[in-house]
């Protein structure tokens, strides 16, 4: 890595040891203690961490006293790598969603979800891809359910393309499915003036 990069790298690590609210210092020396070193790689990093149950305790502990939200997105993610429930993991993201509406960091979390795959958790999402004023914090979580490939979503996200801020969002969670309601849809939009959105529509026509 570039040792100007590594540089910014480094300060910023030392401005969040400098700050009241972080949780960092304390979680890197806990696992210096434990045989980890931190690392600005994150592969090497999730190799040091993978499968380590017994470190999941004490960043939960961390975790229920984080107040940054990055930090927070941090330990959920090494928990995920440390072994943890998968199914609790987002449990804690959904709780998330459900009492912190106003989080400006909501997209992050939805990303998160995304990455998680908990599919036992799909209707909480329609509900939340459902609710306008979640605004652009609900694009991974629509592409979330297109994924999920279950049938029932379709009406959903049909409904859901009504809303020109998500409409390319929607066009690529509908992509893999083959409803006759699609097509009519994807016709609408070859011409949209968002290149990306048309080039959906146009590949999925192309396709049927």
């Amino acid at each position: 890595m570039d040792r100007q990069l590594m540089n910014i790298l480094r300060l910023k690590r030392q401005n969040a040891y400098d700050n009241p609210n972080s949780v960092l210092k304390e979680f890197d020396a806990f696992l210096e203690i434990n045989g980890i070193y931190h690392s600005f790689n994150d592969n090497l990093f999730v190799k040091q961490i993978a499968k380590r149950k017994e470190l999941c305790d004490f960043t939960l502990q961390l975790y229920s006293k984080a107040k940054l939200d990055n930090e927070r997105e941090l330990l959920l993610y090494c928990l995920f790598h440390m072994g943890y429930s998968k199914n609790i993991l987002a449990k804690m993201v959904l709780d998330i969603f459900k009492h912190e509406k106003d989080n400006a960091y909501l997209w992050h979390y939805a990303d998160l979800l995304y990455f998680l795959k908990e599919y036992a958790f799909l209707n909480d999402y329609i509900k939340l891809i459902m609710d306008k004023s979640y605004g652009a914090s609900r694009e991974m979580l629509i592409l979330l359910v297109g994924e999920s490939s279950i049938p029932s979503v379709v009406p959903y996200l049909i409904l859901l393309s009504q809303e020109k801020a998500v409409l390319g969002h929607v066009l690529t969670a509908l992509y893999k499915f083959n409803d006759p309601q699609i097509l009519p849809l994807m016709k609408k939009n070859i011409n949209n003036p968002q290149k990306w959105v048309a080039d959906i529509a146009k590949s999925y026509m192309s396709a049927h």
